[in-house]
């Protein structure tokens, strides 16, 4: 696996006592991605039969200003890993994102959806799909959505720290999306391999999110209201803000909620019950 301290590789370590499985994790420190020769020769060591791409430049702010490295995290290293699957006969399996779609739909967006990305990370992280698709290897790209855990930085760890620093903040309450929880997309991603055919190739995109939709103030009153009931801590009053008022470098769509149809025909799967997770995480339940 790539990358062994984001959140989902976390989530990954957290769950893989669940299932009858061997994993090799890479960290940053063991293995440059965007160096073909070098990554080449890693992965071909330890001679995988599935390779999962937990690294990516996530910092959608940052990207705006900062594009070769997002270029080179989120397109460049993406086609090395898929090329080197491709070589190795190794399934690639690999992680992409709501940004994708420019938010203009009012229904959610299935995978078959035209995408049209508004930022640079949305465009860096297509064009990675893009890759993948043209290397030939056998492939999964799974899109996720605001993808948040008890785990490194995400919405959750970083609201819930402003929450006890301040005594007000703004929220943007006019981009609606679906939260998902890391540790529930790390079991999708072991039941895709659990129940890969006979090693026949997959070559699929599927998307998997939470099962309800809310804007990001809302998810951020619903963090403070389960979070309050299990300290007495002062939190911060949460006021709602558009996203024409939040300056912002990066354009977000305003409604990129996804379709999880496709993903509960074929694997049977759940979508994230996020609520539930919230609770899980604040209220140890």
């Amino acid at each position: 696996m790539i990358g062994s301290h984001g959140q989902l590789a976390m989530s990954i370590k957290k769950n893989m006592s669940n299932y009858d499985c061997s994993l090799s994790f890479l960290s940053k420190n063991e293995i440059d991605i965007v160096d073909y020769d070098f990554c080449e020769k890693k992965i071909s060591e330890k001679n995988p039969e599935v390779v999962i791409n937990c690294s990516a430049y996530t910092d959608v702010e940052k990207a705006e200003i900062d594009i070769p490295n997002a270029e080179a995290l989120n397109v460049t290293a993406v086609k090395n890993l898929s090329q080197i699957c491709m070589k190795n006969k190794a399934l690639f399996v690999h992680i992409s994102t709501d940004y994708v779609f420019n938010g203009e739909s009012n229904k959610p967006y299935t995978e078959i959806c035209n995408t049209c990305p508004l930022n640079v990370y949305g465009t860096t992280k297509l064009a990675g799909e893009n890759e993948v698709i043209n290397s030939g290897c056998d492939y999964v790209i799974i899109r996720t959505s605001w993808l948040f855990s008890e785990f490194g930085k995400n919405f959750l760890n970083n609201i819930y720290g402003l929450m006890k620093r301040k005594t007000e903040m703004y929220v943007i309450g006019d981009q609606i999306g679906i939260p998902t929880y890391a540790p529930d997309l790390a079991d999708l991603i072991f039941e895709v391999i659990k129940n890969r055919p006979n090693k026949k190739k997959i070559n699929s995109l599927y998307n998997f999110s939470g099962d309800s939709p809310i804007s990001w103030f809302g998810f951020a009153l619903m963090i403070k209201d389960f979070a309050s009931r299990n300290n007495n801590l002062h939190l911060a009053n949460i006021l709602k803000i558009d996203s024409e008022s939040y300056m912002q470098a990066a354009k977000r769509p305003k409604y990129s909620v996804l379709s999880n149809e496709k993903v509960i025909d074929t694997f049977g799967v759940v979508p994230s019950n996020w609520k539930n997770a919230l609770e899980d995480i604040f209220l140890g339940s």
